[in-house]
């Protein structure tokens, strides 16, 4: 990787990808700078402190949460002729969806020790005990067949859902707990 100070007359000219979000970047400080020369030094340190908290948050992004699966790299392979791997890494504080794939160079330096747990899983040969605590903490999940009588209470309270629905309902809240999934939900008029 080549990295290099440029001045926007230069990237302009040489068409440089991403001239935009620099422009907004640019417009952005700018829009900060004139707010700080306008308002309270109260407003001025609420907001330090916001911008603080942001960059811890974005420092918690960078740190591996843990290895995920691994693949040998056809590029790295073809380049170099010798078989180097690529890590599927779970980042802190992300979402599974924001996974990427990793040069294990990259990784191994500072997350070796979440390599060797990856692999440590990957290699292992036993599923876990019956006294395993994932495994003791939910009931097996059953679908509801009949009426009980906690839906009484529904009626009682004048809940005006056709009993088939809320079945449906609440099969998928006991299916989202079983599973440990989290489940949102809102009324017709969107309360929640």
């Amino acid at each position: 990787m080549h990295n290099t100070w440029e001045s926007d007359k230069s990237l302009k000219q040489m068409n440089a990808r991403g001239l935009k979000k620099l422009e907004n970047f640019v417009k952005r400080q700018d829009e900060i700078d004139s707010w700080r020369r306008r308002v309270d030094k109260e407003y001025i340190e609420v907001h330090d402190c916001e911008q603080e908290m942001n960059e811890e948050l974005l420092e918690q992004y960078k740190q591996v949460e843990r290895v995920i699966a691994h693949q040998i790299s056809r590029e790295k392979t073809e380049e170099m002729g010798e078989k180097t791997a690529e890590y599927f890494v779970k980042w802190s504080c992300l979402p599974y969806s924001e996974c990427t794939w990793e040069d294990e160079g990259l990784i191994r330096r500072q997350y070796s020790d979440k390599i060797d747990e990856y692999y440590e899983r990957f290699n292992a040969e036993t599923i876990p005990g019956k006294s395993h605590p994932a495994l003791r903490r939910r009931p097996k999940f059953q679908k509801l067949e009949e009426i009980h009588t906690f839906f009484d209470l529904a009626w009682n309270l004048a809940v005006v859902w056709s009993l088939e629905t809320t079945i449906r309902r609440v099969e998928l809240v006991a299916a989202c707990m079983d599973q440990r999934k989290q489940l949102y939900s809102s009324g017709r008029n969107g309360s929640g």
